[in-house]
């Protein structure tokens, strides 16, 4: 494991906690608790401030080798841990981009640390 971050305030933009440069890149979301879907639709959120905001589905996010990606979800599992590979990490400018909603948060919108 390189690297962890729960996805709790400030929502999935935690993901880019990490004090280096890089490219989140999601292509795997899990489903929305119904929760969640109700708050949303309740308070009238798009995607973007729904998913920048709550966890939408994911509390935890373990970052891997890829070659271990597999692996370390199907070891979560077996314990009980609903995990998935959600996508990957690249070299970059600092920015989310959860691409089946077609939304994109750079690192200056995380306002966690500088």
């Amino acid at each position: 494991m390189h690297y962890a971050v729960n996805i709790t305030g400030h929502g999935w933009r935690k993901l880019m906690r990490h004090r280096g440069e890089f490219t989140y890149r999601i292509n795997t979301l899990p489903d929305v608790p119904a929760v969640l879907s109700f708050i949303q639709a309740e308070a009238g959120l798009d995607d973007r401030d729904a998913y920048g905001t709550f966890n939408m589905g994911a509390g935890f996010a373990l970052f891997v080798d890829r070659a271990d990606a597999e692996r370390t979800a199907a070891i979560a599992r077996k314990t009980g841990v609903d995990a998935w590979v959600a996508g990957s990490v690249e070299a970059g400018a600092k920015r989310l981009v959860i691409e089946p909603l077609g939304v994109e948060y750079t690192g200056d919108e995380l306002g966690v640390r500088a």
